[in-house]
């Protein structure tokens, strides 16, 4: 967490009001009257813009059965950005004039805030192990996501793994949650994690 506050906060990522959930569940467009609306703001709050972006790219893969085959292209994030960014100072400073280096800057920005989504929905689903009663395998879901950052990320995901496993192991104690089975943690595979 020191690490990724340390890099992350140097990227020049503005602080703007963010959506935090933005999967394409949570976004209503409406063809017939020409509107898109979003929806569920319960994890809104103040937040780095290219975390907001990098969030809703890593929602494409999905939850219960995660493809990251889905995931954007080079080129889809690159029109998507362009758009974002001409509607963004059009709203801010009365123009709609991308530069190819605000472009680059921001798409450097929003891929590694991805990670950083990773990390925070993967802390998310440890709390939710222990205390929702959903029936989710959500330490399997930790899993994959681990899994997904040290195959995109070398930088430290083996001690990020170490610790996500050692606060599993602390929150998902044995009979307190949907985690368990007569008092007996579940063992986390991916066959498990259908959901």
């Amino acid at each position: 967490m020191v690490w990724m506050k340390g890099h992350l906060s140097t990227l020049g990522s503005p602080v703007v009001l963010c959506h935090n959930d933005l999967l394409c569940k949570n976004i209503i467009h409406n063809s017939k009257e020409g509107h898109v609306r979003f929806i569920d703001y319960e994890y809104s709050s103040y937040n780095y813009q290219a975390f907001d972006i990098g969030n809703h790219f890593n929602e494409f893969a999905g939850m219960a059965e995660l493809d990251y085959g889905l995931y954007p292209s080079r080129e889809m994030q690159m029109d998507w950005l362009e758009e974002y960014l001409q509607a963004y100072k059009l709203f801010t400073k009365k123009t709609e004039e991308v530069s190819q280096r605000e472009l680059e800057t921001l798409y450097v920005q929003v891929n590694k805030f991805a990670l950083a989504s990773h990390f925070f929905w993967g802390f998310w689903a440890l709390i939710q192990a222990k205390y929702s009663s959903i029936d989710f395998d959500f330490l399997g879901y930790v899993f994959l996501l681990v899994v997904t950052c040290e195959s995109v990320c070398v930088m430290t995901t083996s001690n990020l793994w170490w610790m996500l496993c050692k606060l599993g192991a602390i929150i998902c104690q044995p009979g307190t949650n949907s985690s368990t089975e007569n008092g007996v943690a579940r063992p986390v595979t991916i066959t498990n994690f259908a959901g």
